[in-house]
C-alpha cells in the first residue's frame, strides 16, 4: 500500500440488503447452536435494497474523517459526521443541531474507515492485493474481530476492489446465496497534495 498517507476524497455509498444479511446472520447463530431469534422480530424481505451516500475527505496518519450526507435529510441520520483521534462531533436534525456524543458512545462510519485502511485484511489476503480479488466468508467469521466493520455474518464470499496506488478499497460486496447482501463503493477518488 504505497501513499496511503495522503489525504484523499471521494463518494462513499453504503447499499445493503437487510432481508439477505438476515438470513445469513440466521445461519451464522444456527451453525454455532446459538439461540435462532428468526421469530422473535419482524421478518424483512430479501431484494428490499437501501442505499446511502456521502461524500467524505480523509487523512489516514494521523486518522480524520468528515463525512457529509448526500441523501434527503431526517431527524435521525447525521447530516455531517467528522472523526479526529478519538473523538468525534456529529451535526444531526431538521434543522441540524450539534450532537454530544460521550466518551462511551461512538457514531460508526458503517465500513468507511476499513475501506481507508484496510491494512487488517492482510490477515485473510497476503499482500500484494491485486486490483480486485476474492475473500471466502468463512474466513472472516472465524474472526470478527480482524476486520469488524467489513464482517456480515454467514457472507458466502466477498469480492473486493483494490486501488494500489493510493492503497484503499474501492469496493467491498459480500455475497449471500448468489445475490449481493452488502456493496460498499468509494468513488470520485481524488488524492490530496498536502
Amino acid at each position: 500500500m504505497e501513499d496511503n498517507a495522503r489525504p484523499v476524497t471521494g463518494v462513499f455509498e453504503r447499499r445493503v440488503d437487510e432481508g439477505r444479511l438476515d438470513i445469513g446472520r440466521h445461519r451464522f447463530h444456527k451453525a454455532r447452536g446459538h439461540v435462532d431469534l428468526a421469530g422473535c422480530g419482524e421478518e424483512r424481505p430479501t431484494g428490499l435494497v437501501l442505499g446511502t451516500q456521502w461524500a467524505f475527505v480523509a487523512r489516514r496518519h494521523p486518522w480524520r474523517l468528515a463525512i457529509v450526507s448526500l441523501c434527503d435529510r431526517d431527524a435521525l441520520s447525521p447530516a455531517v459526521t467528522a472523526w479526529a483521534d478519538d473523538a468525534t462531533a456529529v451535526l444531526k436534525g431538521v434543522p441540524a443541531t450539534q450532537h454530544v456524543v460521550g466518551p462511551n458512545h461512538s457514531i460508526g462510519n458503517l465500513g468507511l474507515r476499513r475501506m481507508l485502511d484496510p491494512e487488517s485484511l492482510q490477515a485473510f489476503v497476503p499482500l500484494p492485493w491485486p486490483t480486485s480479488f476474492d475473500v471466502p466468508g468463512h474466513l472472516l467469521d472465524d474472526d470478527v474481530f480482524v476486520a469488524p466493520e467489513l464482517t456480515f455474518l454467514a457472507v458466502d464470499h466477498y469480492e473486493a476492489g483494490f486501488d494500489p496506488a493510493l492503497g484503499l478499497l474501492t469496493a467491498w460486496r459480500g455475497f449471500i446465496d448468489g445475490e449481493v447482501a452488502l456493496s460498499l463503493t468509494l468513488s470520485q477518488l481524488t488524492a490530496v497534495e498536502d
